[in-house]
């Protein structure tokens, strides 16, 4: 499974329940959670810098699921803070 993150923040409650087997770089962690592998990349903030960490797990390894997690953001100003919308 492959967890995908703007900051460790966003996931740190989930984290919290992973137990971390090794950092491979400043941005992937590897973990399990029972029998199950679990990496964890933060991209950093951006859609550019998440595109680009998660295409460099997704070609270097296989993975059954692939979850991008966070809070999100906009660059709309007419959007107030905490709003939820559906992007379609």
């Amino acid at each position: 499974m492959l967890i995908v993150a703007a900051t460790v923040a966003e996931i740190t409650p989930l984290h919290a329940a992973l137990k971390q087997r090794s950092n491979a770089d400043g941005h992937l962690r590897r973990c399990t959670r029972g029998a199950h592998d679990v990496d964890v990349v933060t991209t950093g903030v951006g859609m550019v810098a998440t595109a680009a960490w998660s295409s460099r797990a997704l070609t270097m390894n296989d993975y059954d699921l692939a979850l991008n997690l966070g809070v999100c953001g906009s660059f709309d100003p007419e959007i107030p803070t905490g709003a939820v919308v559906h992007v379609v």
